[in-house]
This record gives structure tokens, sequence and C-alpha cells, in this order.
């Protein structure tokens, strides 16, 4: 019942993006999405292993597809730590994440969930810049659960490139602050929405 009720509410927030996509884009001048050349999107399906949604994945292809968009989808494990720091360098034109976020207790800022599991060898030595500037962070869905690197404000601060994309957030919490949203729109995304809540 839960799982049938979060596969709507998914379907209707998608919907309602696109629409909001599409109007930005004909607002902008740009009256015939088709005729762009190399239009590219990125679904980054975090959760597609715990909490698979087909009718989100296929309302999305077929949105994008009938809009002329190339569509990429990268599952949940793809999402590593080296994988977003050089998402800009992908030319997409829409990035939708689906996955988990959370605010970090620490330094009270978002951070967005990677598939790679938390490691201290790995913290202390081959993320340990990343560590020092506070772009990583250790997070978990609640105490008991496992725990894994995240990804911070200051990680898309640093992020090699710039974008110039509409990001779509599907993860808890991802406007409960304005510290993610404002570093994405510095690093040129055109705009950022997400949930307020969990």
């Amino acid at each position: 019942m839960f799982r049938r009720w979060l596969t709507r509410i998914s379907a209707v927030f998608f919907v309602i993006v696109v629409l909001a996509f599409a109007y930005v884009s004909l607002f902008k001048g740009q009256t015939d999405l088709r005729q762009q050349a190399q239009l590219k999107t990125a679904i980054i399906d975090q959760l597609s292993g715990t909490h698979p949604n087909r009718t989100f994945w296929c309302t999305a292809r077929t949105v994008f597809n009938e809009s002329g968009y190339e569509i990429y989808y990268f599952m949940g494990g793809a999402d590593t730590i080296d994988f977003y720091r050089t998402l800009p360098e992908r030319d997409l034109k829409v990035i939708i994440l689906r996955l988990h976020s959370a605010i970090h207790l620490e330094s009270g800022d978002l951070a967005i969930f990677t598939s790679e599991g938390w490691d201290d060898g790995r913290a202390s030595t081959t993320y340990l810049a990343d560590i020092l500037n506070d772009g990583l962070a250790k997070v978990s869905i609640d105490v008991d659960s496992p725990e894994y690197f995240g990804i911070t404000p200051n990680f898309v601060r640093a992020m090699r490139g710039n974008l110039n994309t509409f990001i779509i957030m599907m993860g808890c919490q991802e406007l409960i602050g304005a510290s993610m949203a404002e570093v994405f729109i510095q690093k040129g995304a055109e705009a950022y929405i997400g949930w307020t809540g969990p």
C-alpha cells in the first residue's frame, strides 16, 4: 500500500516537474525542443535496487524521448564519488536524481548519498582532500543503517566544469535549506527543483 502511494506521488511529481521544465524552456524562447542539437538527460536512480519504480522510469523515458532527448539511465551503484565529480562534463540539459539525502548533523547542510559505503581507510587516503574541505561526509538513513559517503555543497562547488542544466532532486529534504540549491545554481544550473520534507 505504502509503495503504491509513493509510486503515485513520484509520478505526479515528475509530471509537474516536466510541465515546469517545458514552460521555462518555452519562456526562454525555445519553442521547439526537437530543433536543439544533442539534447541529453540523465536519470541517476540510486533507489533502483531497493525501491524500484517502473512507472517513474516509463513515464520519464516517454516524455523525454517524445521531446527529442537522448536519455541516459544510471542505476544504483553507478553514482560513485568520481561519477559526481565529473557530472558537469557530461553536457546534460536535465539531470534527475532519485536518491537518498539528509541533513548532515555536523554542518547542517544537505548531503546527497552516494552508493559508496563509508570506509575509514579511503576517507583518510583517497578522499582525504575532500574530507578536509568538508566536501564529503559520513551519512546514513538512520542510526542502525549502513553508512555511506555523502556529497555536501562544498563538493558540488569543487566539481569539474560548469552546469548548464535543470536539476531535479527526488530525495528527502532537498529544499529544507538553500545551501545545496544555491551551490548548484552557482555552478551554472538553470533551475533546481526538489522536496521540502521527507
